[in-house]
């Protein structure tokens, strides 16, 4: 029997009286909490010219960050608030970290990055959209080292395995999903088939390749991905507005601390983090 709380205390304490009861129970250790901040580092193939590629899972989260590394330097992508793990594999395959990127502002999780790049002496790369709040307007108080057109990333909240990102996220949902449809459609036209999607979430065990990684081959994505398939404008739009729903509370307050406007304590943190992403349409 396993026992769960937030915390792993109150836990604790019910798991000593059910096994006075004559019962096999455990509690989990940290709670939700830790289960929430709990990664397994994944090694995959790396990309040409690369010498290293890992996937971070949050299985708690549905949450994926990555270590990209060549010639003994390191890219930490979308780093989450505790980035210990990430920092110690790094260390671990001889690698120095000399970049942190997010590949947008998280609505989900409260980031790591910019305060690793700040620990680890190095530039913090954002898109400068992702750099002012959506609700707003108001520019955030993150230093960041921007990136834009034409510049290589990894696909982020763009496209899934099995769906798109959300555009409804900050209350944009007409406006953003003319630009998820454009860069859709950018993609479909421009990205080669043997194109490795690393996307930032997943939604299920649906999403997981054979080896339990997430992602898969451009060409496979546009056979399994049901919005990616879609070719008319029209029908994209009625496709993601059927399913728009109500954004959980807690992503408005995530991106705001997220951009530098408003601060949380640890426990806090922890709170806005419980439960899994709701970032796929």
């Amino acid at each position: 029997m396993a026992v769960v709380c937030g915390h792993g205390n109150s836990s604790r304490q019910v798991t000593a009286w059910l096994a006075a009861q004559g019962f096999d129970a455990r509690s989990l250790n940290g709670g939700m909490a830790a289960w929430t901040r709990a990664a397994l580092p994944r090694p995959l193939p790396a990309p040409e010219g690369f010498d290293a590629l890992v996937q971070f899972d949050r299985l708690g989260k549905g949450a994926l960050g990555y270590l990209l590394i060549s010639d003994g330097e390191a890219v930490v992508i979308d780093a989450p608030r505790v980035a210990d793990l990430i920092v110690e594999e790094a260390e671990r395959r001889g690698a120095r970290i000399v970049a942190v990127m997010d590949t947008h502002m998280h609505s989900d999780y409260l980031t790591g990055g910019p305060a690793l790049a700040a620990q680890c002496g190095v530039p913090y790369h954002l898109h400068p959209a992702d750099g002012v709040s959506p609700f707003d307007g108001q520019p955030g108080r993150v230093t960041f080292a921007p990136y834009g057109e034409g510049d290589t990333a990894f696909t982020g909240d763009l496209v899934f395995v099995r769906s798109v990102g959300r555009p409804d996220l900050a209350g944009k949902a007409s406006e953003w999903v003319e630009d998820l449809w454009r860069s859709l459609e950018r993609a479909r036209a421009e990205w080669p088939g043997h194109l490795m999607i690393r996307p930032a979430h997943y939604a299920s065990d649906d999403e997981r390749a054979r080896d339990r990684s997430v992602g898969g081959r451009w060409s496979d994505v546009l056979r399994a991905n049901e919005p990616v398939a879609i070719t008319d404008a029209a029908a994209f739009r009625e496709w993601v507005r059927a399913r728009t729903r109500e954004a959980p509370e807690a992503y408005r307050i995530i991106k705001t601390v997220n951009l530098g406007l408003a601060q949380v304590t640890d426990a806090q943190a922890d709170e806005l983090e419980e439960g899994k992403n709701e970032c796929a349409a």
